[in-house]
């Protein structure tokens, strides 16, 4: 397949060097660019993030169709979940020049002393799936559980909703 040798050298090509003479913002954008090509077809999609409002891109937050989701009170990646990680763990290994923030959280039921411990196995068990897929355990920035200390957009401020027993995963560029 033609398209599917073009895009694999275009990966390698964003992969190899190209950090250092881009700028994060820039690589990040190409990236972003490059990966979303091949992760549409999985139902990835990946929003840019600036996070000091300067226009540039600091990091790309992965979006996924059921997203990575728990059932209440547990951390294991089951259905739809482990899926789009497994997905995800593909098109990472493409980009050894990335960095990864992986962030669990739970739900606003129970106490802290039991969604801070879940919340962090949450976003551990993401760690260990894409680390056993073949993502460079060396590339995890952050892997941590923040409760229900972050609800979503939209949701109310003790983040009660079933919808944020979640990890995110953002990818960063390494420094």
């Amino acid at each position: 397949n033609k398209k599917k040798s073009y895009n694999q050298g275009k990966i390698v090509g964003l992969g190899v060097g190209c950090l250092a003479g881009l700028g994060t913002g820039l690589y990040l954008d190409m990236m972003a660019e490059d990966m979303q090509q091949q992760m549409n077809a999985r139902g990835i999609k990946l929003e840019k993030v600036d996070g000091n409002a300067d226009g540039e891109t600091d990091e790309l937050l992965v979006k996924m169709d059921g997203n990575i989701s728990f059932a209440s009170g547990d951390a294991a990646l089951v259905g739809a979940a482990k899926t789009n990680v497994d997905n995800l763990a593909e098109g990472l290994r493409g980009y050894p020049e990335t960095k990864l923030r992986v962030g669990g959280h739970s739900d606003g039921t129970g106490t802290l002393a039991i969604n801070k411990p879940l919340s962090q196995k949450r976003a551990e068990s993401v760690r260990d799936v894409l680390v056993g897929k073949g993502v460079d355990g060396g590339r995890f920035a952050e892997v941590a559980g923040f409760a229900n200390g972050k609800p979503l957009p939209g949701t109310n401020a003790n983040g009660d909703e079933p919808n944020n027993r979640r990890v995110e995963v953002r990818i960063l560029a390494a420094e």
